[in-house]
């Protein structure tokens, strides 16, 4: 009887610490390095989108969305929100009020 309730507890322990709730926090841990990584590498691809603007700005006077858009290859309402932080920031500004009118301009 002893040698059956000590089979039956080591059965139990085993079953207990390979149970794959216990990796829980591993899994969760490691989901959330892969999400802080992702963030990161999104973050660094915005700025480099955001510094080649600049760049291209800086080579020309004025650029509209579309142009900006062909030449990152990103939508257009990327590029409104690129624009939107870099007027924010002061390194760019609008010429023009509404649609196809619209130009940006390094800011002087």
């Amino acid at each position: 009887m002893t040698y059956f309730v000590l089979m039956l507890i080591a059965v139990i322990v085993l079953l207990t610490l390979h149970h794959p709730s216990r990796n829980i926090a591993s899994k969760t841990g490691q989901t959330v390095i892969g999400i802080c990584m992702n963030a990161l590498e999104q973050t660094n691809k915005k700025e480099q989108r955001k510094q080649r603007i600049i760049t291209m700005l800086e080579d020309n006077e004025l650029l509209d969305n579309a142009t900006i858009r062909d030449r990152l290859d990103v939508s257009a309402r990327t590029v409104v929100n690129y624009m939107n932080e870099l007027e924010i920031a002061g390194q760019v500004e609008q010429v023009g009020n509404i649609g196809w009118e619209v130009r940006y301009r390094i800011k002087k």
